[in-house]
């Protein structure tokens, strides 16, 4: 179970521009890397604060047409993905209210990966394989911006979807609920998990100081509500099937 020790508010941080002087010192941080693609910024709880999607956008403040989304989601160990990596790849299929299916080949790090990569050859799950490449970044406990990298390999269709037999997926064997409330560029899930539930907001943009304050700003009302920070990503959380 994620750490139910409350995490330090951000009443203390009265105003925007000492938001923006907080992002901008943990931006300059971290290391000056190359990395294509764009961001997103994500913050989780399991306790404290909203106990639902539609209780976080109502505490945000979220205004704009809503659309909500219903998932079955399943993790995959891959024992022989198409490219060798460390932590090593992992599967995602997510199955849509409406029947469609989307298989995901997740590969992330804690450094970028190098311009030798072949995304290629890593994503082979068939025809109209999209790939997408990102940086997540997610608010630890502490407050602060933690970074890791990812390259996805995404198909879609109207119908049932599996992994080529040559990555040798297994179903972790759990199946997880999530329910999506898409608010403008923000995104609020509500995931229904083994271990209960874990919520999360987050949103697109770059990796930048900038950027960060603006969300920073935006999940504010959640933290002074006394959401109680999970670091784990969705990930580890959802393919936790114990």
């Amino acid at each position: 179970m994620p750490n139910t020790n409350p995490s330090p508010g951000l009443s203390s941080l009265k105003s925007l521009s000492t938001y923006k002087a907080w992002a901008h010192l943990a931006w300059l941080l971290m290391p000056m890397l190359s990395w294509a693609g764009g961001a997103e910024f994500a913050l989780r709880w399991s306790s404290g604060g909203p106990v639902s999607a539609e209780e976080a956008v109502a505490v945000m403040g979220l205004e704009g047409s809503r659309k909500v989304t219903e998932y079955e989601v399943e993790y995959f160990t891959v024992s022989a993905p198409p490219v060798a990596t460390e932590p090593p790849a992992i599967g995602r299929r997510r199955t849509r209210s409406d029947g469609k299916v989307e298989l995901t080949l997740k590969y992330r790090s804690p450094q970028p990966f190098g311009s030798g990569f072949d995304t290629e050859a890593a994503c082979a799950l068939g025809k109209n394989t999209s790939v997408k490449q990102e940086t997540d970044i997610s608010v630890l406990q502490t407050l602060e911006p933690g970074r890791a990298y990812s390259i996805s390999c995404e198909r879609e269709a109207k119908k049932v979807l599996d992994f080529p037999e040559a990555m040798r997926a297994k179903a972790m064997g759990c199946k997880n609920r999530m329910k999506r409330v898409a608010v403008g560029a923000f995104k609020v899930e509500e995931w229904q998990l083994p271990q209960g539930r874990l919520l999360e907001v987050s949103m697109p943009g770059s990796d930048t100081p900038q950027d960060l304050a603006l969300f920073m700003a935006k999940v504010k009302p959640l933290l002074d509500k006394g959401v109680v920070v999970v670091d784990r990503s969705k990930t580890q959380a959802g393919s936790g099937c114990g």
